[in-house]
């Protein structure tokens, strides 16, 4: 077992903790990444803002590249926020989440809040218990680890 599935799978650790530990095995650059990951999670579910949503997922990526500034992040991000409101849906919001405070957070920050926020989406939608939402993203993270140490 790798050490980051021995983390994500350490039930008898709150899942706060899980996360903190996992997150220091990864660079500022992966935290975002990740991020927008968990963001495509829900994205699917928010039927007409999937767009704007999307885009601002793509925007969080082109910005981690170098692509566009700071500036041109928060708009898209906004752009996606302003749709969720406007039809007054959840899982939209939580969505553009991860663009929306990307220039405006640390990297760690911004995981921790998308972890949170894509756990509040996947609990609304789905109905489950909010431990069973954090193992399956715990789990996903220490996958993301994994297959970046086996390319290295």
């Amino acid at each position: 077992m790798t050490k980051a599935r021995e983390i994500a799978t350490m039930n008898n650790v709150h899942a706060a903790d899980r996360l903190s530990s996992l997150m220091q095995l990864l660079n500022a650059d992966d935290m975002h990444e990740i991020a927008c990951r968990l963001s495509e999670k829900v994205v699917s579910f928010c039927a007409g803002e999937q767009a704007r949503a999307r885009n601002a997922i793509a925007a969080k990526r082109a910005w981690l590249r170098g692509e566009i500034d700071d500036a041109t992040l928060l708009a898209a991000g906004e752009a996606a926020r302003k749709s969720a409101s406007q039809q007054y849906t959840v899982c939209a919001s939580h969505a553009a989440m991860a663009a929306r405070n990307a220039a405006r957070l640390s990297p760690e920050e911004s995981l921790r809040l998308t972890f949170l926020s894509v756990s509040c989406a996947l609990v609304r939608r789905n109905g489950v218990n909010v431990e069973k939402v954090f193992e399956e993203l715990l789990s996903s993270i220490a996958e993301y680890i994994d297959c970046k140490e086996e390319t290295k």
